[in-house]
């Protein structure tokens, strides 16, 4: 390791010790782009995180539970290594990742959150608020496929924008949640008063976001809208090989996924 290899590995310790990510982010991106300070990198952050999850543990969580989550972070976290060993997520969305879901959501750095969070302990006996939020903006979906719920929907009923932004808005200031999920129906195909879902996560820009999607909706147009935004992250459903994915999806689903997934691989945009 040479010396400025040195330098930026006790820097980045030595901030991520004082859980002062946000304001040394370009460091962090560039110790998480070096093959030789990655590991050293990812193994602070694991600790961090499950140092977090000991600290808030009380004695009636079940061990094998606290295991199973560690196990989990683990995993999460050597995938991500992976990706950026081989170069799958973009300098430009990793900043964003950094800004938005490990800054504030995996180590709760954003004040207001914190305060919300003590807010809601102390009116509710010492109990915490919802980890993160689970909301469907929409029942349409352009699929049919066998056995889903939306399929059974024909209307085009959907949460008008003021409601929506009003249930995350409180969400983000009551509970102080930086983290939710998008169900659906299909979220893509989410419109109300001339706005979409890429405008809403943009309007949303110190929480993140997984979506569950069909994947069939993604073009360059709107992987790109994605990393730009930078704090959305597509989980495409997917049943497996092109039979079975045909059998419950429709024929052609198989190959719109394949073609998606490349899109979002070439604009450097993590998904599931």
């Amino acid at each position: 390791m040479n010396v400025s290899e040195r330098y930026f590995k006790e820097a980045f310790i030595e901030h991520l010790s004082k859980g002062s990510l946000r304001v040394i982010s370009p460091l962090v991106v560039r110790a998480l782009y070096s093959s030789t300070l990655r590991r050293v990198a990812m193994k602070e952050i694991e600790k961090r995180i499950i140092a977090q999850m000991e600290a808030v543990a009380k004695p009636e969580f079940l061990p094998g539970v606290q295991r199973d989550k560690a196990d989990m972070i683990s995993a999460l976290l050597n995938s991500a290594e992976r990706a950026l060993e081989k170069k799958l997520i973009s300098p430009s969305i990793l900043h964003r990742l950094i800004n938005t879901f490990l800054t504030n959501v995996v180590f709760s750095q954003d004040r207001e959150a914190r305060s919300a969070v003590e807010r809601f302990r102390r009116m509710h006996k010492g109990q915490p608020p919802p980890g993160f939020l689970v909301i469907s903006p929409t029942k349409s979906c352009n699929l049919k496929c066998t056995g889903c719920y939306a399929n059974s929907w024909t209307g085009k009923e959907h949460l008008d924008w003021d409601i929506l932004n009003r249930i995350v808005t409180e969400a983000e200031n009551l509970w102080g949640i930086r983290f939710f999920t998008i169900s659906g129906g299909e979220p893509l195909t989410y419109r109300s008063h001339g706005k979409d879902l890429l405008d809403f996560v943009h309007q949303h820009s110190d929480s993140f976001f997984m979506m569950y999607t069909n994947g069939t909706l993604i073009n360059d147009r709107t992987a790109e809208q994605m990393a730009e935004a930078g704090n959305l992250s597509p989980a495409i459903s997917i049943e497996g090989f092109a039979a079975s994915t045909y059998a419950r999806r429709g024929k052609g689903v198989f190959g719109k996924i394949l073609k998606a997934m490349n899109i979002l691989r070439r604009v450097g945009l993590p998904f599931g």
